[in-house]
């Protein structure tokens, strides 16, 4: 089990106990929790490699981003890769990269030259931020011909879409992936913020668009209902885990016309 199976399958013990769940909502759970996501960001920052990944399919590929990090289910983040790689991706947009495992999927599908982007929020709930240490090792996960735009800031401010806008230059994203607050009001506001420098024909992706038993502050799947009615769309969804963790993850993608 991996670490975000095993914190769905917590949180869903916690819905079954009202006990449970009044322990896992005290400060101190809190603040250990909080040591133990500095722990994972010790362990990715001084034990995962960095570099490049010779991958035979969308599959190896999407195994070897969990390992580093990735917080999607395998089949769904495989299947995902799979739409992409015959899109030529040449300008993508990840909203919240914790660890950098996607970022490194979309890097090693991106094309040679692409413009390769990540907000993600130092501290964030959802996410927690990358380290200094993981920034490099991030960028490292790029090719030199490849250029890199790594924002440590909140997605939600002006001013950081105003840096993202210019860092674009004008250039329409072909691929933007929204991963970063899971509150109805943050993907709503990602989706309007971001969504309008999709280019035409491009992809917007959505992670945890399930309805999530154990946890329900992610209300991804909320805004998801109502986009995919007015809008061409993908799913990629897992059935629930047999482990115990609950339902959780999904991938919804729309479609820009």
């Amino acid at each position: 089990m991996n670490q975000v199976d095993f914190v769905h399958k917590v949180q869903q013990l916690g819905e079954k106990s009202p006990r449970l769940n009044r322990v896992l909502d005290a400060e101190f759970t809190k603040r250990t929790y909080g040591l133990a996501r500095l722990a994972i960001r010790h362990y990715h920052d001084h034990v995962i490699p960095s570099g490049r990944f010779e991958w035979a399919s969308t599959e190896s590929l999407a195994n070897e981003a969990i390992r580093r990090g990735a917080m999607q289910k395998q089949a769904e983040l495989g299947a995902l890769l799979g739409a992409l790689v015959g899109k030529q991706i040449k300008n993508a947009l990840e909203i919240g990269t914790a660890n950098g495992g996607t970022f490194f999927a979309l890097a090693h599908i991106a094309m040679p030259d692409a413009r390769l982007t990540s907000i993600d929020l130092p501290g964030g709930k959802f996410g927690g931020g990358y380290t200094t240490r993981g920034k490099q090792r991030i960028e490292s996960y790029t090719l030199p011909t490849q250029q890199v735009g790594l924002f440590q800031a909140d997605s939600h401010s002006p001013q950081t879409y105003e840096q993202v806008a210019g860092w674009l230059n004008g250039d329409p994203l072909d691929f933007l992936l929204i991963d970063g607050d899971h509150s109805k009001t943050g993907v709503e506001q990602d989706w309007e913020m971001y969504s309008p420098l999709v280019g035409q024909g491009g992809l917007v992706a959505f992670h945890d668009i399930a309805p999530h038993e154990a946890d329900p502050k992610c209300q991804v799947a909320e805004v998801w209902r109502d986009i995919r009615t007015s809008r061409d769309t993908l799913e990629f969804v897992e059935p629930p885990t047999s482990d115990g963790a609950g339902r959780w993850g999904g991938i919804g993608v729309a479609m820009i016309n």
